[in-house]
């Protein structure tokens, strides 16, 4: 964008240009005619407010503190599930267990995908903590639809490991306190077709959670009024099961079940005198689906529908023709799209009286496998790995993909883990968190393929409403699908900031490459620049203009108001289970506790980003230089950090935290109560901390644990001679900060009709190192025992189906397990798992 011309962009002030005016975007209205059936009204809805969907794939389900949490992420179309949406800008957020967003990730999706990682700092206490993924679009809709994944993270510190996993554990399990008895369950019975109906039989599913989330196992009976056993229940897989029921209209029935000792009763849900049921009759071993709908005497099914659909598009639908009492149809199971299908009755009228979800599940088409070279290997050895993407009659497909390599005896994931498959197919359509989700998928057997059906009664559809669809009450469109950054705000009178104010806007962008926009606010002063390619943090200036003569001038009697970004609210979730056993944690604590200890002796992390002084020969202009400062006393440092070159430097807890990096520095305390000791001839004999300064003015440590590190521009540590002009203040060496505002930089300095300020771009991509022993390096005599062997976020299949990855394996002898995750161009979740040795 930054090299549009300026005639172009003034001859179209329209949308996907660089100005929109007024207010972004309405309540959109779907006003369809009389005459349009159900299933164009459907298609009509679908295409107004279309749906994306965000999947994200991380090397490993648990991370300690230190580590980097990488991950690639997929973003598709929540109907045909095609790589890539209207969106290209893509929201990644690391959530602490405060739920404090700790570092927001800004990403550029090209086909489809993204990658990054956050780094967690060493400082992180222990929690459980999310990642959270979303598009500006998707926030026109429920947050429950943004990707959502808890992980839970444990301390490492440098004096000892694990010493509070016992604690961790025991707050996992805490003993929660109950208001009263039924608190201990949460059971709900679900009618099949969404009611009791008297005297028509229905199939009545239900579902049991503790008070955690969790699903428990049951076992009750029901009772009628009269305290008469009617049939009896029993869970059938994660909490769920269901019993025939054909109820009778005035009579209340009651389930009964004892947990823990205790007696409980939960009313079941009332019985309707009138209305219609649902029925569909599926079995592994039909290849028919019987769909089955019944009214009470006097509602008659004739003149009324049945649509079938998938994610909106509707691929059956039927009217009952006149004089018909009842439907019977049978639908071959061919004709069901493989994931959730909506089945839907509606009455003559048009009015939806019942519906229910049927999951299909067929063998996953296509597939992807991986293929190591050799079925073993040695330490340090040379691993090359051929995938393949197939349909399922053996042609190439194309797709993209990631690939993790984890060691099982350190990384264990657990029994049916969430994948690509399983988010698209199943969970992303359901209210709720699904348990285990694979297991719906991978198990084929009669148990699974019921306990599919009670997950499909008992977890609702949850992408749209039918009353929106067919009553004119869809939601507000409030924000705009995003192709770039969008700079927006409003002109309001200078000194009655309540009161907008129109006219013209302009928009400069002075680095990397000068860019010049302008165009018309609305009648409310609203404007907006859109689809900017912001590559990194830029310097932007935004000016009201009004025409003197036939010049522009500065406007002087405004002010604009920026829009600041608003952090969505969080969907309210089930307190996650997450914590494995005790002696796993202290496992996978053992090997970070090694990890560390030979990052320490040989210091060759390469997390670690710091700047060595340079002698520097030759008269220059200081002040040219963008860290000179006139304060500093010195003309080198022995080491400086510069915040912007370091890696997740902003989601560090203090300045102390990234002075761990530097060598020779070793820091003390906890946060909030840190400072740092410079190794040295005074400090190895027991003398003090080190002078502080900041912005050259001296101060204490407890002075540098009150500044924001997003604040800190630059660290400089002095060692032994270089503090000397310190004087006695600096025997013990000197650590200097300099924070932006203590530089000639302007930040969101406000003028009349004019503002500045620097504009976050595109987040930088971090890139996974594995080390490559063909050629040797001094620095390969570093032990390597690294707990993700192998993570490749980006593979691409080529015209023939085919990719190749290699790689080298470490000092760690076992069984490796690879696990890859990835979709197809025409739509398709992949997912494929191999494994290989490596001995001493």
């Amino acid at each position: 964008m930054f090299l549009r011309k300026l005639t172009s962009l003034r001859r179209s002030l329209a949308p996907k240009h660089a100005l929109l005016l007024g207010c972004f975007l309405v309540a959109a209205t779907l006003r369809p005619a009389p005459s349009e059936s159900i299933a164009e009204r459907l298609a009509q809805y679908v295409a107004t407010y279309w749906q994306e969907k965000v999947y994200l794939h991380f090397d490993k389900p648990y991370y300690s503190s230190g580590e980097t949490l990488w991950y690639q992420s997929y973003l598709i179309n929540a109907v045909t599930h095609q790589p890539g949406g209207r969106s290209s800008l893509l929201y990644v957020e690391l959530i602490n267990p405060d739920n404090e967003v700790m570092e927001r990730h800004r990403l550029r999706v090209a086909d489809g995908v993204a990658h990054n990682g956050f780094v967690l700092p060493d400082s992180l206490p222990s929690g459980n903590y999310r990642v959270r993924a979303y598009t500006n679009w998707m926030r026109n809709f429920d947050e429950a639809y943004f990707f959502d994944r808890a992980f839970p993270v444990w301390a490492v510190d440098s004096t000892g490991i694990g010493q509070t996993l016992q604690q961790e554990l025991e707050t996992e399990e805490e003993t929660f306190v109950y208001e009263d008895q039924r608190s201990l369950i949460d059971l709900q019975f679900f009618p099949e077709g969404g009611e009791l109906i008297d005297s028509l039989a229905s199939l009545v599913a239900f579902k049991a959670m503790g008070p955690d989330g969790q699903s428990i196992n049951v076992r009750g009976t029901i009772v009628d009024q009269n305290q008469q056993e009617v049939t009896q229940f029993d869970t059938h897989h994660l909490g769920t099961g269901g019993f025939i029921l054909k109820p009778t209209h005035g009579e209340q029935y009651t389930a009964r079940v004892n947990l823990q000792g205790v007696a409980l009763e939960f009313p079941l849900p009332s019985v309707r005198p009138r209305g219609y049921a649902l029925r569909v009759g599926h079995h592994p071993q039909r290849e028919q689906v019987k769909i089955t709908v019944h009214g009470t005497p006097g509602l008659d099914v004739a003149g009324g529908q049945v649509v079938a659909h998938q994610r909106g598009v509707v691929f059956a639908a039927f009217t009952v023709q006149a004089g018909q009492p009842y439907l019977v149809v049978d639908l071959d199971r061919s004709l069901f799209p493989p994931g959730i299908c909506h089945l839907t009755f509606f009455d003559a009228a048009g009015t939806p009286r019942c519906e229910r979800l049927l999951f299909v599940n067929r063998p996953p088409a296509p597939t992807a496998t991986l293929n190591p070279a050799a079925a073993s290997y040695g330490l340090r050895d040379s691993v090359s790995v051929r995938l393949t993407l197939r349909d399922t009659s053996g042609q190439a497909v194309a797709g993209r993909a990631s690939l993790t390599i984890t060691n099982p005896q350190q990384i264990k994931y657990n029994p049916y883990a969430k994948d690509i498959r399983s988010n698209l197919l199943l969970t992303s359509e359901l209210k709720g968190s699904v348990e285990q989700p694979s297991y719906y998928l991978e198990d084929t057997s009669a148990e699974a393929y019921r306990a599919r059906d009670y997950l499909m009664l008992t977890q609702g559809w949850r992408r749209f409403r039918w009353n929106e669809v067919l009553r004119d009450s869809a939601p507000k469109l409030s924000y705009l699908p995003e192709t770039g950054f969008t700079v927006s705000g409003q002109l309001v009178k200078f000194y009655n900031r309540d009161q907008a104010d129109d006219g013209a806007v302009a928009m400069m962008v002075m680095e990397p490459n000068f860019f010049f926009a302008e165009g018309e606010t609305g009648d409310d002063g609203r404007f907006a620049f859109v689809d900017n390619q912001f590559m990194d943090s830029t310097e932007v200036v935004v000016q009201a203009r009004r025409k003197v003569g036939k010049k522009d001038r500065l406007r002087q009697d405004v002010a604009i108001k920026l829009d600041a970004f608003q952090t969505p609210p969080f969907a309210p979730r089930s307190r996650p289970r997450l914590t494995p056993t005790l002696a796993m944690m202290a496992d996978y604590l053992a090997q970070r506790r090694q990890i560390d200890q030979v990052d320490a002796a040989f210091n060759f992390d390469e997390k670690t980003i710091v700047l060595e002084g340079v002698e520097v020969k030759g008269r220059r202009d200081e002040r040219k230089d963008p860290f000179y400062r006139a304060s500093a006393l010195y003309k080198n440092p022995d080491n400086r950090l510069v915040l912007d070159s370091i890696p997740g430097a902003n989601a560090a807890l203090s300045i102390f935290d990234l002075l761990r990096q530097v060598a020779g520095v070793r820091v003390v305390g906890t946060f909030p109560n840190q400072t740092a000791i410079i190794r040295g001839i005074n400090s190895l004999s027991g003398s003090s901390e080190p002078l502080f300064l900041l912005d050259g003015v001296p101060g204490g440590a407890d002075l540098i644990n009150s500044v924001n590190v997003n604040d800190v521009y630059f660290i400089d540590v002095l060692k032994g001679p270089s503090a000397a002009m310190y004087g006695s203040r600096g025997a013990n060496g000197a650590i200097a900060v300099y924070t932006r505002r203590g530089s000639a930089d302007v930040i969101n300095e406000e003028r009349q009709g004019i503002i500045n300020f620097t504009h976050p771009g595109y987040s930088q991509v971090r890139v996974f190192y594995a080390p490559r022993y063909g050629t040797q390096k001094p620095k390969h005599v570093k032990p390597d025992i690294r707990s993700t062997l192998f993570w490749k976020p980006d593979i691409v299949f080529n015209e023939k189906g085919e990719a190749t990855v290699s790689f080298y394996t470490s000092d760690q002898p076992g069984t490796y397990e690879m696990r890859l995750e990835g979709i197809t161009a025409p739509g398709n979740p992949v997912t494929a798992k191999a494994s290989f040795a490596v001995a001493k």
